[in-house]
């Protein structure tokens, strides 16, 4: 049996450790303008495969030429946490109440780092549209449940950030001094996504590199995983069983808007599988 969930725009899906799958949609097609009223968060049981909640973002979360990009989910405390990759920005959803709230949006670790010029296979990306080298918010995102922090990166940087989720989620904090509790962890390749281990590691993809790299907490190290020319920007990161770690291939080096107008991409897209990498 399959869900019956309305047709969507999806930046993220993600499993919680209660069995829900959660469905990002960003209602921004072609990540250009948003459709009016449609950015949102659902939430399907997979027992019996329904939506049983939908969480709409207003104008006041979403604003027009943002991009709602991913998402990671505290059932603990029933919040979540979403980047915003086009203008930067963390928004948090209390998912009791439905109301959500954007955060660090003025914050230079949400903002891409000007000075990075991304090269992907052995090319300079430059954005058709603008005439530029891409410039891409925060994006990639992690949630260690564990020690309570949200990590977060801009696609276009190399600066891992971090900060408590406690903070995030006091609202009597003020945006005035909630920006001295962003930590900066490290020096990283450039990502698109992140992932989290039981044992406090952070996983990110490394679209420049072809591969996936991990934070080791205990070195303060960034350790190389796999590299392999068949992870045409490598996305997307999932735990699997046995400590497998499965990874999309999304190829957006190929899009028309960085190649003159013309997709290089090739069907069928690609999920390759990493194995015995995770916790067992």
């Amino acid at each position: 049996m399959r869900a019956t969930v309305q047709r969507v725009n999806r930046a993220s899906v993600i499993v919680d450790d209660r069995d829900n799958l959660w469905i990002l949609d960003p209602a921004a097609p072609k990540m250009q303008e948003i459709v009016k009223g449609g950015p949102r968060l659902i939430k399907v049981d997979l027992a019996t495969n329904k939506v049983v909640q939908t969480i709409p973002f207003g104008e006041d979360v979403a604003p027009p030429k943002s991009y709602l990009n991913d998402v990671r989910i505290d059932t603990a405390n029933d919040k979540a946490f979403i980047t915003d990759s086009a203008k930067g920005a963390i928004i948090v959803v209390d998912l009791g109440t439905g109301k959500a709230r954007r955060s660090l949006e003025d914050h230079k670790s949400t903002k891409p780092e000007t000075e990075v010029k991304l090269v992907v296979d052995g090319k300079q990306l430059i954005d058709e549209q603008k005439k530029s080298p891409p410039q891409i918010a925060s994006d990639g995102i992690a949630l260690d449940t564990r020690n309570g922090y949200l990590y977060y990166h801009a696609l276009t940087g190399h600066t891992l950030y971090r900060i408590k989720t406690s903070y995030l989620t006091d609202e009597k904090l003020s945006k005035r001094d909630l920006p001295s509790k962003v930590e900066t962890v490290t020096q990283t390749p450039a990502p698109d996504g992140m992932l989290e281990a039981l044992d406090g590691n952070i996983y990110l993809t490394d679209i420049e590199g072809n591969g996936i790299v991990r934070w080791n907490p205990a070195s303060n190290k960034i350790e190389p995983v796999v590299a392999d020319k068949r992870l045409l920007w490598p996305d997307t990161l999932s735990w699997g069983p046995n400590g497998d770690l499965y990874v999309t291939a999304s190829q957006i080096e190929n899009m028309p808007r960085f190649n003159n107008g013309k997709s290089t991409q090739t069907e069928p897209y690609k999920l390759w599988k990493v194995i015995g990498i995770g916790p067992k």
